[in-house]
Parts: structure tokens; sequence; C-alpha cells
């Protein structure tokens, strides 16, 4: 399964509209090597190169590379430019990058909140680290120009996204996976 995680080659997707066409290079490529254990049709990507104020976490639908679902999503620990940290030690609040499998639901501390269960390396320890696709209500649902709130390494979205992402990962006969970049 992690031998199929390499494809998954990391883009950049800048100052998109709803919706727009992901780049087609990467995507193909994502497209013919994505295992058929997970789901087919779509694929969830945070880009937490961007910055927390714009929307970087979209639903993208394989078949024609269309970005379907977008929001904001803080990430963990940043330095002292902004950029984010990445780290895969536990107690980091760190993010971490690389492929998750979105695994199943919970009533957590911040309400519902989906397990992650990290696919490589970078991110192994993510279900150790108690790592969650979660929401928190501090965080708008649309971007207003300034910077988000940080999580302690979880992609955290807006309550009312964080339905849509789940009614997505109800309907699949197949987890979905998340891509952190």
């Amino acid at each position: 399964m992690r031998s199929c995680i390499k494809y998954f080659i990391p883009f950049l997707i800048a100052s998109c509209k709803h919706p727009e066409k992901a780049p087609v290079a990467y995507m193909n490529t994502i497209h013919q090597k994505l295992t058929p254990d997970y789901n087919n049709e779509l694929v969830f990507f945070a880009d937490l190169s961007l910055t927390s104020s714009a929307y970087r976490f979209f639903v993208i639908r394989l078949k024609d590379s269309i970005i379907i679902n977008r929001g904001l999503c803080c990430n963990g620990k940043t330095g002292n430019n902004g950029e984010v940290i990445y780290s895969n030690q536990p107690g980091s609040n760190c993010s971490s990058q690389g492929a998750y499998k979105i695994g199943a639901a919970y009533n957590g501390k911040f309400g519902k909140a989906f397990k992650l269960h990290g696919l490589e390396e970078t991110n192994s320890n993510a279900f150790s680290r108690n790592v969650v696709l979660h929401s928190y209500r501090g965080i708008p649902r649309k971007t207003y120009g300034l910077p988000i709130c940080k999580s302690q390494g979880c992609p955290t979205v807006n309550p009312v996204y964080l339905e849509e992402l789940a009614a997505i990962i109800y309907k699949s006969k197949k987890p979905v996976m998340l891509y952190i970049q």
C-alpha cells in the first residue's frame, strides 16, 4: 500500500476559483497510479504551503481533475516567518506531510472527527499522535484575508465544511485518501 503513495506527486494549487481544473500533469499521474484500495474518484488535498488565509483544503474529482470543493484549513506549529514546520514526532504539535487514509469517525473534543492513518515515513505516527481531521468553530467558512488559528498538528476545518467532507467520506465505498503538502 505504501508504494502507491510515491505517485501522489505534490502539486501547488494557487489562487484557485471554484470550480477549477487541478494541474493536469500531476492529476493524470495520480489517477493512473492510485491503488484500487482507495476511492479512485476523489482525493482530498491540503496544501499547507499556501497561507492559512487562503483556501488550501481541496476535494478533487480525479476523472476530470476538477476541484469540486475547497475550504480553509489550519496547520500546526510555524516558524518565525510563518512557514509550517513539519514533524512526525509525538508531542511536536506539528503538521506532518504525506498521504493518509481517512479512517473511522468518532466524537471528540471538538465534535465529529476522523482518525487519520499515516501511510508514509513522514506521517507514520499520525494515529498514535492523535492527528485527526476535525473542525473548529473558530475557522471561518470563507476566506477574509487574515491568517486563521493554528492546531496541534491536525488538519482542522470549519464545522460546515467538515460536514460536507463527512458526506463524501460516508458515501464512499472505499477509504478516501488525504494528501498533505
